[in-house]
């Protein structure tokens, strides 16, 4: 696990204290947060519902004659049952590098922001591996015909469409954001 010792946060020379070179990912990248936000929960096991899909995708509404009674309906409502994962990392700073520390690294607020970071990573790699497979979109397209790198055939115009039009068939709205 790589550390700054004392001696990479003793300098020899004097330190610019208005300048620090570093790499961060900007926050806005990372998409996985975007798509599926966190729900925070009580308990480490939970139920949740899920109102059944083919009662709202359906035309119940009956006319009636004057006085008469009005046709019933409603809807289903299912559980399913989930559970929260607990993930964490931590990143100690040794008393002495903390006491030879000189701006401008600031080591608590520069682990905060690279444990943020590795947050965010995960999230994304743990997004990424369960979601972006074709099993679990609405379609598995392996036609090489269709390629956006073929030039003279591809068409992502339609490729478009026809996954816009599959989503909304499924879920009943039309999606607006396109990830690619």
């Amino acid at each position: 696990m790589a550390q700054p010792t004392v001696s990479d946060v003793l300098a020899v020379n004097p330190v610019l204290t208005n300048m620090l070179v570093g790499y961060k990912q900007a926050d806005s990248r990372f998409v996985a947060g975007r798509i599926f936000p966190v729900v925070p929960v009580d308990k480490k096991e939970f139920t949740y519902y899920i109102l059944t899909k083919k009662y709202w995708f359906v035309d119940s509404q009956q006319t009636r004659s004057a006085g008469g009674k009005f046709a019933r309906g409603g809807y289903g409502v299912e559980s399913a049952s989930g559970q929260a994962i607990l993930e964490g990392l931590e990143h100690p700073i040794p008393d002495e590098n903390r006491a030879n520390n000189q701006m401008p690294l600031a080591l608590e607020q520069i682990g905060l922001q690279w444990l943020a970071q590795q947050s965010l990573i995960r999230k994304e790699r743990a997004w990424a591996t369960d979601f972006m497979k074709a099993s679990v979109w609405t379609t598995q397209d392996n036609n090489s015909a269709t390629d956006w790198s073929d030039y003279q055939s591809g068409d992502p115009v339609t490729n478009i469409k026809t996954g816009k039009r599959g989503i909304s068939q499924l879920t009943g709205m039309t999606p607006n954001t396109l990830l690619v």
